[in-house]
């Protein structure tokens, strides 16, 4: 049967950008003054197969952008104007989030626990998460701090503090602390993301036992970027890694190598080892590579192989030469306070995974060539942060709930020139921390 043509459905011809093209220069071809020809919009309509109310429309906009010497859009207008409105509008995203907060955290570790808890299909609420309504975030466990840990944080932030020119409020520059660090480096990771071809196979790492992958301790000391004026260059304020590792003889014959070949062997490391290595090679790299001045203060952890800031032979050995060295050690569970661990090893960890390795050979060597190789703009980056953290610690009463700011040191970099200065503390934040370890005194 035949349909009327009254109830036949009009199909609308979307003009393509050329084809829009073509038709205003035609028309500018064949017009006076901007002002076409009778019949000239109607041959274009008909010529292309769509409405004269088209054709018009499209003109009357390429008039305009001619008259205000702007360049003639041809795109469609269509575009974010057609189908199915959206229904997430900021009314339906606050109805969203609302019933989201109101749902326990227990049953909002998972898009599928969440969306039964919410009456909503799993895909339908993934949907909305993928549109950014709700956000999801990976909890970590932290320590439980005592009002004296707190305290301790606080006094050892609030330290950094001191009054420049004008009673204007700055952090201490760090032009003097070395910040002293362990970390194991491991050969490869338990998981790794690849980007794969369509048809690539996809790889298989194997390890004989994920749970003893072959890793190495390095102790890694560095400073703050600076320009040595002796020297006349920059200063990158890497200091040295050393391994705790050394080479021994192989006992007996395998068929990887003969007896007798010498291997890189790690051992444990504890409050001697730890000592020697400061006194063998960290004090002597200092006084060896320092850019000015013999006052140096050497910040690390209370790990337990640490030694004690009078500890005598690491004191004989820092004052050795007139040097005035000594040993700081930071707040307990604070690795935020110190260098190594608020970013400058995992720069190192991500170029050193980027290197090839099969041996515990190739790891040392990996780990050394990424030290060698990060630049030191990142190192002076990481001291600015500890800084900005310093004050989010402050600011939390000692609690180790904050987040780190951005500060955009890529671009401050650009506007002050190749090393970042000292952020300003606010008088607010400051008399915070003041008033609360006035109060913790007082218990």
């Amino acid at each position: 049967m035949a349909i009327p043509t009254a109830l036949k459905c009009r199909t609308r011809k979307n003009l393509t950008p050329a084809e829009r093209a073509e038709v205003i220069a035609y028309l500018l071809s064949v017009s006076t003054e901007l002002s076409p020809p009778q019949g000239a919009i109607k041959a274009c309509a008909t010529k292309y197969a769509c409405g004269d109310v088209q054709i018009s429309r499209l003109w009357r906009r390429s008039v305009k952008a001619i008259q205000a010497e702007a360049p003639i859009d041809y795109e469609s207008g269509r575009k974010c104007r057609s189908g199915r409105k959206s229904r997430l509008t900021s009314e339906f995203r606050v109805q969203l989030n609302e019933a989201i907060e109101l749902i326990p955290l227990e049953d909002r570790t998972d898009i599928r626990t969440l969306a039964s808890s919410l009456g909503i299909a799993k895909s339908t609420l993934h949907d909305y998460y993928q549109a950014g309504v709700f956000r999801s975030h990976s909890a970590h466990a932290n320590s439980l701090l005592t009002d004296k840990q707190r305290a301790a944080r606080v006094e050892f932030a609030a330290g950094f503090v001191h009054r420049g020119p004008g009673e204007r409020l700055t952090f201490n520059s760090m032009m003097d602390f070395v910040h002293l660090d362990e970390k194991w480096f491991y050969l490869k990771k338990n998981k790794q993301r690849f980007y794969l071809g369509e048809n690539e196979e996809v790889p298989h790492i194997t390890v004989k036992n994920k749970n003893y992958i072959i890793k190495v301790m390095f102790l890694c000391a560095v400073a703050r970027p600076r320009w040595d004026a002796t020297r006349h260059r920059i200063w990158d304020g890497k200091i040295g890694l050393w391994p705790f590792a050394v080479y021994e003889s192989a006992e007996r014959a395998s068929k990887n190598r003969p007896a007798g070949t010498l291997e890189i062997k790690t051992y444990s490391v504890d409050r001697e080892i730890y000592r020697q290595a400061l006194c063998r090679m960290v004090i002597p790299r200092i006084k060896e590579v320092w850019p000015s001045g013999k006052r140096v203060v050497l910040q690390h952890d209370n790990a337990k192989p640490h030694v004690a800031a009078d500890d005598p032979e690491v004191v004989a050995a820092c004052s050795l030469g007139n040097w005035n060295m000594k040993i700081c050690p930071q707040p307990a569970n604070l690795p935020d306070f110190n260098a190594n661990d608020l970013g400058f090893f995992n720069s190192l960890q991500s170029l050193q995974y980027k290197k090839r390795a099969k041996t515990i050979e190739d790891l040392v060597n990996n780990v050394d060539s990424a030290f060698k190789e990060l630049h030191y703009t990142k190192l002076d980056s990481v001291f600015l942060t500890l800084q900005s953290v310093l004050q989010a610690s402050m600011r939390v009463d000692g609690c180790n709930k904050y987040n780190i700011p951005h500060l955009f040191k890529d671009k401050l970099r650009a506007d002050t020139g190749l090393f970042l200065p000292s952020l300003a503390c606010t008088e607010e934040v400051y008399n915070r921390a003041k008033s609360f370890l006035s109060s913790v005194q007082l218990k």
